[in-house]
């Protein structure tokens, strides 16, 4: 699934979503295939709807391939994703080169067990006090391209030291954007989990492949519609708070007491005026 991602709001809206055929379906096309392939075909047909405002790529670490990510670069765009903690990277040589020659390009491989020529970046604060970030352009041999890799280093438990590698393709970004635009693309994650709990995601019974594709783009629309209708709202100031089972429940509320309303052949105007509408209306919502 395509999504666009609100940074400073931490949430997602779902753009596209696709089913992944069998590697059988795709190899009959091209032997070369792959699910990859089939990724970047899938990214190239929605970039077309994609605002300007949009320069980068967030991506899990499964994606973190030469191919993709060349991909990526050529639709105009960067890559924010993750690599695996073993992968090869090279530090960048510096210094003076010599008359005759070969220049000299690297100066040593990448060891994550001593990141003491990384730069250090400040402290994080409030809930990721113990989280610990370390940056540095480097050369990555899978990925061939110079790119900025930021090692974050979990210090919650001094004796177990757990660390992720990320990257960027674009060398200007700082290690904390880095790490704020690998994290905000978890958002994605909540469209599924709201998808299949409240909009029957999983629960289509066509096996045709043009109903599932309107079956899944229809039921993360929903999501996206419920997500704006809660930020329509909830007028005030604080946190933008979503849940899809209190929205649910607000509508399922509602049609209810309209039911009450035709049926008992009631005032509607007054009713619906009345300060204990609203109370009626979220009655059971765990959020608001």
């Amino acid at each position: 699934m395509i999504s666009i991602v609100d940074l400073h709001k931490q949430e997602s809206f779902a753009l596209s979503a696709g089913q992944t055929p069998p590697v059988d379906d795709l190899k009959r096309k091209d032997k070369e295939a792959s699910r990859i392939d089939f990724y970047m075909e899938h990214l190239e047909r929605t970039a077309r709807y994609f605002s300007s405002e949009i320069k980068y790529g967030l991506f899990d670490g499964f994606y973190a391939k030469l191919k993709f990510v060349n991909k990526v670069v050529d639709l105009g765009f960067e890559v924010v994703s993750k690599l695996r903690c073993g992968a090869q990277l090279k530090y960048l040589y510096e210094g003076e080169q010599k008359k005759r020659g070969r220049r000299r390009k690297f100066a040593g491989k990448v060891s994550f067990a001593d990141l003491s020529r990384l730069e250090q970046v400040a402290k994080l604060a409030g809930d990721e006090e113990h989280i610990r970030l370390y940056t540095l352009v480097v050369w990555s041999v899978s990925l061939q391209p110079e790119v900025r890799v930021v090692v974050v280093v979990n210090r919650k438990d001094e004796k177990k030291l757990r660390y992720v590698v990320l990257f960027s393709t674009d060398p200007k970004l700082s290690a904390r954007q880095v790490f704020d635009y690998y994290k905000a693309r978890f958002s994605i994650e909540f469209i599924f989990r709201d998808a299949k709990q409240f909009a029957g995601f999983s629960d289509c019974q066509s096996r045709e492949k043009e109903v599932l594709d309107f079956h899944f783009n229809a039921s993360v629309s929903s999501v996206n519609v419920a997500r704006l209708l809660a930020q329509e709202e909830q007028q005030a100031r604080e946190r933008f708070v979503f849940s899809m089972s209190s929205i649910k429940q607000r509508f399922f509320n509602q049609h209810l007491l309209e039911m009450f309303i035709e049926k008992l052949e009631l005032d509607q105007t007054a009713i619906k005026n009345h300060p204990q509408f609203e109370s009626l209306r979220n009655y059971a919502a765990i959020a608001s």
